[in-house]
């Protein structure tokens, strides 16, 4: 508990000593996520995550949804000051700030869409497909850098679109019985 209590005690985060991931009615979620975007700070060295903060700000807010755990007394853990080079005295107080305030604002922004989809093509009269995912909106991915879309992703394809490939890769290989698959 040693870097999130030197963050709260310079002002930074909340109280980080809690379990609770609920919103009481009167916290001020949207203006929290105002002071991230860091509008008063003007547009030298602001990080990365104020650039999201700032599109929360302009119509991207969602209300965070609640988690199961409260235990009444503190807010979730979050940023309550946008931040100068000075208020960190290392880079370790600087990455734990920007975890607690990515997975913040990630919190506050849509949720990830995409959908699965099948694609056949044909070349040279042989039939292939690929399956796979197309990102329709990365969402609160786009400022939670830790965690990545898992899916495998592919291109969006209209029905009958005809394209060419920017390389074809043939490998040549064998069918192994299970038998020989298990001795290797």
């Amino acid at each position: 508990w040693k870097w999130p209590s030197i963050l709260y005690q310079r002002g930074l985060i909340s109280y980080p000593r809690t379990e609770t991931q609920k919103w009481t009615s009167d916290s001020d979620v949207p203006g929290m996520v105002r002071t991230m975007a860091g509008l008063e700070a003007g547009g030298a060295g602001v990080p990365e995550w104020a650039e999201f903060a700032r599109k929360l700000v302009n119509g991207g807010f969602r209300p965070p949804r609640d988690g199961p755990g409260d235990d009444k007394s503190h807010p979730p853990i979050h940023p309550v000051k946008f931040p100068t080079a000075s208020d960190f005295k290392d880079e370790s107080e600087r990455k734990l700030f920007e975890l607690i305030t990515r997975h913040f604002l990630a919190s506050c922004a849509e949720d990830a869409r995409g959908s699965g989809t099948r694609v056949e093509i044909e070349v040279a009269g042989e039939g292939f497909h690929a399956t796979g995912e197309i990102v329709e909106s990365l969402g609160w991915y786009e400022v939670y850098k830790y965690q990545k879309w898992n899916g495998k992703t592919i291109p969006a394809f209209a029905q009958n679109q005809t394209f060419i490939p920017d390389s074809i890769v043939m490998s040549e290989s064998t069918t192994e019985t299970a038998a020989t698959s298990q001795r290797s």
